[in-house]
């Protein structure tokens, strides 16, 4: 548990979604990207927040190395779901080829039969 939950502190952090109004006596700290949202605080105490979110995120914790990670895994499902996407258009463009030259190929040995029973009953 953390120290705010033990204490029972009131919390001052006021989420807000994109759009909405800020409430009164309140600052931005820091936008939260993932959410959509922005994190408030009290005006003296948002820029202090700010700093300290902004120095653990990106000094300490340097989240660009989990940003190109998930989208390197990202890039990597998407390359695998357009081949197999690939893979199924060609097997399908295949079928449809296969199917095609059979029935062409089945009409022309029915004419060609056709032509020989022709030659055959004239004979």
């Amino acid at each position: 548990m953390g120290f705010w939950k033990k204490a029972k502190l009131p919390m001052i952090r006021r989420c807000v979604a994109d759009g909405a109004f800020i409430p009164f006596g309140y600052g931005i700290a820091w936008s939260d990207l993932v959410r959509n949202r922005a994190v408030c605080y009290p005006i003296p105490l948002n820029r202090l927040v700010g700093w300290a979110y902004n120095f653990y995120w990106f000094k300490l914790v340097n989240p660009q190395d989990a940003v190109l990670h998930r989208d390197q895994k990202s890039f990597e499902a998407g390359f695998q779901q357009a081949m197999l996407a690939v893979d199924d258009e060609r097997e399908r463009a295949y079928n449809e080829g296969y199917a095609a030259g059979r029935k062409e190929a089945g009409q022309t040995i029915d004419e060609a039969y056709t032509e020989w029973l022709a030659e055959r009953r004239s004979n």
